[in-house]
């Protein structure tokens, strides 16, 4: 009599573990069937994403950033714009009355670019002609090389009393 319980009971738990197998997998079949609710949602999770992470710094390529779902760490990506060359250390390699050839330098990405200017000109609108600014060190481009919130005319002149 204490056999046959023991058998039904054993019995009865491998019926019940076969059971919740097959149960298990028919719902997760179930829910891999459903449509997610949105793009930030999978049938498993309803992502909570946390703020974007910079994962590579979009300079004269693309870059891309990331977040993860505080849920189940799920990543999303994104890719980022590249942003223009940034033209910075000016250095004369030859000039005329009217021309000027430099080498600048791209602070982004270290590419190094050859561009004829026009002498004369002023491209910041600093007061300071390219050739002039060629000559002292600041930079062309920028009204404000150091970015100290003076402007290149003023801090030089300031350096100068």
């Amino acid at each position: 009599m204490l056999k046959s319980f023991k058998r039904m009971l054993i019995l009865a738990l491998a019926l019940s573990i076969v059971l919740a197998v097959f149960a298990g997998c028919n719902s997760k079949k179930d829910k891999a069937a459903e449509p997610a609710a949105d793009a930030g949602q999978t049938a498993e999770c309803a992502h909570s994403y946390g703020e974007w992470m910079q994962g590579s710094a979009p300079a004269c390529s693309v870059g891309y950033q990331t977040r993860v779902c505080t849920l189940c760490d799920h990543q999303e990506h994104q890719i980022v714009e590249p942003k223009e060359h940034s033209l910075i250390e000016g250095k004369l390699e030859s000039s005329d009355a009217n021309n000027i050839t430099a080498r600048f330098r791209c602070e982004y990405c270290d590419m190094l670019f050859v561009k004829n200017v026009v002498a004369n000109d002023d491209y910041d609108k600093d007061t300071l002609s390219n050739l002039v600014e060629l000559q002292l060190g600041t930079n062309l481009f920028n009204s404000d090389t150091d970015g100290d919130g003076i402007g290149d005319l003023r801090g030089i002149i300031q350096k100068l009393d």
